[in-house]
């Protein structure tokens, strides 16, 4: 049913776990897994280098992070470095949230072999700020002697802000993950977010949500899914249905919104000093990626850089954008600026390819990654600089119209969802590569 009554900034009703913990509580819970934050799937907050990345290279605070299921498009598409702002709701732990059903989660083991729950194992146990748990996460049903499992908040006024580093999927290496199947929209918080709301000791929690624009925490439109949290214009039509928890109380509607399909002149931001919102890093044949390197960007500024072998490259994704944010519909060009040795003209710098494609994550069912289909040809960069003089810091300003990637029709370009640029297979070693204000216009 439509909802009009639907405004930005209404709450919307969401549950979470937690991942990652300090060394000690990790011991203190084992062999419960709790994995870790410099390893997110979007990799775009992530320094890389030789050895093993630790939280020491995670590029946000620990408390400003979290993961979201893959099982809503809505919020799954384009999640990678979009934000929310969050509230705990004391309360039991819904797997279900409708007026006409409210079927509530029965307490589970919290991970141990011998089946105790954190609680059992240690309900002394303290956080990071030496607060105890204020109870057992505990509702006996008094009629049929059932316990459900129950959060209390510290406060539930108190909001804060995340950030998406990676997905919590519904079907990982050892097989369905229930809780991030849904049918409630599912985060799984950052330990140190998780304790600013709830002791950690109470591993789940009922959530008041609603996206933001990350840069001034101003509430945006749930219905337009990524494309408001990326801050771009839609290009089709769309239906959206969401369960809204409106201002936080106890009743929850269903609305179901189509925007406008009419085209309108866009900017797609990729990069500018930091990847953005609604994308996801990936590189290979590197020896080493850095997010945001000071002094490398335009003007001195900062700039994704990687040092790359020959066919190495460095990609950005928006993950699922083919299906409604579409980046790259009616895409005119792509401007962007290159930085790579410094060479005193483009022709003497390495050869490096700018290229378009529709790239998928691992396939847990399918035990595989879907192939990559490329949209038309590669094209050298340095073929599309838009000055003859060097611009300062050792970059060059380049502007990539569509049709230089050959074969790369409307069609398929509506398609895609990936930008990447790739040192030549003939470079005579490995390179530095360097991007920063990238963009696709229309």
């Amino acid at each position: 049913m439509d909802d009009p009554s639907y405004r930005p900034g209404d709450w919307l009703i969401g549950r979470s776990t937690y991942f990652d913990a300090p060394a000690s509580w990790k011991a203190k819970f084992a062999p419960h897994l709790f994995g870790d934050l410099h390893g997110n799937g979007c990799g775009s907050f992530t320094n890389k280098g030789p050895g093993l990345e630790s939280n020491d290279n995670f590029t946000l605070p620990l408390d400003q992070a979290a993961a979201i299921a893959d099982f809503d498009p809505r919020f799954y598409e384009g999640a990678c470095g979009t934000c929310f702002e969050i509230g705990c709701i004391t309360g039991p732990i819904l797997d279900v949230a409708t007026p006409e059903n409210q079927t509530k989660l029965p307490l589970e083991a919290g991970g141990s072999t011998s089946g105790r729950s954190f609680y059992d194992v240690d309900q002394n146990a303290m956080d990071s700020y030496n607060r105890t748990v204020p109870g057992e996460n505990v509702l006996v049903d008094p009629v049929s002697g059932v316990e459900w499992e129950y959060t209390r908040c510290w406060n539930e006024s108190r909001t804060i802000y995340v950030t998406i580093v990676d997905v919590c999927p519904c079907q990982y290496s050892w097989g369905t993950q229930s809780i991030c199947c849904g049918p409630v929209p599912h985060f799984d918080l950052s330990y140190w977010a998780h304790e600013h709301l709830a002791h950690p000791t109470q591993g789940k929690m009922m959530l008041r949500f609603r996206p933001v624009n990350c840069d001034t925490k101003e509430p945006v439109d749930a219905r337009r899914g990524a494309s408001a949290r990326m801050g771009v214009a839609d290009v089709e039509e769309k239906g959206r249905r969401l369960s809204m928890l409106n201002g936080g109380g106890d009743g929850q509607r269903v609305f179901v919104n189509n925007a406008s399909s009419a085209p309108v002149p866009r900017v797609v931001p990729v990069y500018r000093d930091a990847i953005s919102p609604g994308w996801s890093f990936n590189a290979y044949k590197d020896q080493w990626a850095e997010m945001s390197k000071r002094g490398h960007g335009a003007g001195g500024s900062a700039a994704l850089c990687v040092s790359v072998s020959p066919g190495g490259r460095m990609a950005l994704r928006c993950t699922n954008c083919q299906d409604t944010v579409k980046p790259f519909a009616r895409v005119s060009k792509i401007d962007l600026w290159v930085r790579s040795t410094c060479a005193t003209e483009p022709r003497y710098e390495p050869s490096v390819y700018l290229g378009v494609s529709t790239t998928s994550v691992y396939d847990y069912v399918l035990g595989s990654t879907p192939a990559e289909a490329p949209c038309g040809n590669k094209t050298r960069v340095w073929d599309h600089v838009t000055g003859e003089t060097r611009r300062d810091n050792c970059g060059w300003r380049i502007s990539v119209p569509i049709a230089a990637l050959r074969g790369c029709t409307p069609a398929k370009a509506a398609a895609a969802n990936s930008l990447f640029l790739e040192l030549g297979r003939g470079s005579p070693g490995d390179a530095k590569v360097c991007m920063d204000e990238a963009s696709i216009a229309t």
